[in-house]
């Protein structure tokens, strides 16, 4: 028992930790109405898949640069040249050609 409950606090230290930068990132995500579950579920994917695209998309949030985000998934290479402006326009461009 004493095994499942150390994996089980790492693991949901894990979790916590992912919604804390998703938070960060997305404010939307302090203010979702629990009410409907699935909604929640819904906009919870939807920012998993926006920070996704924008992580790989060079668009790194100031307090996770640096750090090991823990995964082995390397940034793809959008294209962007270090500009913050072009940076944002190629982001929303490949947003809308994903959707």
């Amino acid at each position: 028992m004493q095994v499942f409950n150390t994996v089980h606090s790492k693991q949901r230290v894990a979790v916590e930790g992912a919604f804390g930068i998703l938070k960060d990132r997305f404010q939307r995500l302090h203010y979702i109405d629990l009410a409907s579950v699935q909604h929640a579920v819904e906009i919870v994917v939807a920012a998993c898949v926006l920070h996704n695209m924008a992580m790989r998309c060079c668009d790194t949030p100031e307090e996770l640069a640096g750090t090991d985000s823990g995964t082995d998934v390397a940034p793809t290479d959008c294209g962007c040249d270090g500009d913050k402006s072009a940076m944002a326009s190629s982001l929303r461009d490949r947003l809308a050609q994903a959707l």
